[in-house]
């Protein structure tokens, strides 16, 4: 790459800026650091993009703090080119390119990205994020509010968000660790694991498993064909599976599940009185619980409803260990 046509920027930022890049054919890599001045260089990654590299526009508005780069568009096949740029910590990105990646280095303000083909990663922290993507991976390590991503067959992985997330993919995996408060998680094909969830989850998929360890709020969660499974729900609880196991370690708040075919575990929290309505056609039902077991008035003896039905799984139900005084959403914040 060295042979290669090169050409760098440099603008004095003494506030973070806003950059706003699109290269319709290559990556764009942004590192953001402890400055006050912010480069960018245009690298031509081809022989026929030597040209591209000075047509490609880089403007700098001192008045509102943007940075503006636009690469040239052709109307077959843009010449390949890499945008690096290295900006204050900080700083805002809107990122889009046609078949290439956007990768972030350092602490940013708001992420923005669309890309054709190309993954998304921050391995940094990040305030909000608003990307889509048509057919790459997002990756991304914290976010500190709002987390809103979408790939249309790519898988999704997030380590933590500190607010809401709405994360989806048309066919791949999503795992997040931990999210603030509401989740909602959705795939047309692949697997779920939402680890940490301070409120409401809905969680949905068209064949996959589907985890959650815990859940502040309500939880719903349902999959065509692939397992359930929850850990701690401290509301109400709605699961249906086509064809899979069903499993809630403990409930803390009304139950309703359904499946087709598939085994169902429902523990529920001592403390609580319950009213049973549970089902199975051919299978085999077994129950430690009876509307008027109570293991002590830990969360008042206020009664839950659990209503269970499959056609032809085994349905267990049992008493879990009592719900702590300190709630799931405590726990997660």
């Amino acid at each position: 790459m060295s042979d290669r046509a090169s050409q760098t920027y440099t603008f004095d930022t003494p506030t973070p800026p806003s950059l706003d890049v699109e290269n319709d054919n290559g990556d764009i890599l942004i590192t953001c650091r402890d400055i006050a001045t912010a480069r960018v260089t245009i690298t031509a990654l081809e022989k026929r993009a030597d040209d591209a590299v000075g047509q490609t526009s880089v403007d700098f508005n001192t008045a509102t703090s943007k940075i503006v780069v636009r690469s040239p568009k052709h109307r077959l096949h843009s010449p390949a080119l890499l945008i690096e740029a290295t900006i204050p910590s900080e700083s805002s990105l809107a990122a889009k390119t046609g078949s290439g990646d956007v990768k972030v280095e350092g602490p940013i303000q708001t992420l923005a990205a669309r890309t054709g083909s190309g993954d998304v990663e921050a391995r940094d922290t990040v305030q909000t994020t608003d990307i889509k993507t048509g057919s790459g991976d997002i990756r991304l390590a914290a976010v500190a509010t709002e987390a809103t991503a979408g790939t249309g067959s790519g898988d999704i992985g997030v380590e933590s968000v500190g607010a809401n997330a709405k994360l989806s993919t048309g066919s791949g995996d999503i795992a997040v660790e931990t999210v603030g408060a509401d989740a909602s998680i959705s795939t047309g094909s692949g697997e779920i694991s939402a680890g940490r969830v301070g409120g409401r989850a809905k969680l949905s998929t068209g064949s996959g498993n589907i985890s959650t360890t815990c859940v502040g709020g309500n939880l719903e969660a349902s999959t065509g064909s692939g397992d359930l499974e929850a850990g701690t729900v401290d509301g109400d609880t709605k699961m249906g599976a086509g064809s899979g196991n069903i499993r809630i370690e403990r409930a803390g708040g009304g139950v309703q599940v359904k499946n087709a075919s598939g085994d169902i575990e429902i523990g529920v929290a001592a403390g609580l009185l319950v009213a049973l309505d549970v089902h199975t056609l051919t299978g085999e039902l077994s129950s430690e619980l009876d509307a008027t077991d109570a293991a002590g008035p830990i969360h008042g003896e206020r009664a839950v409803d659990v209503k269970a039905r499959s056609v032809s799984g085994n349905i267990r139900l049992h008493r879990a260990g009592p719900l702590s005084d300190t709630t799931t959403a405590d726990t997660v914040r």
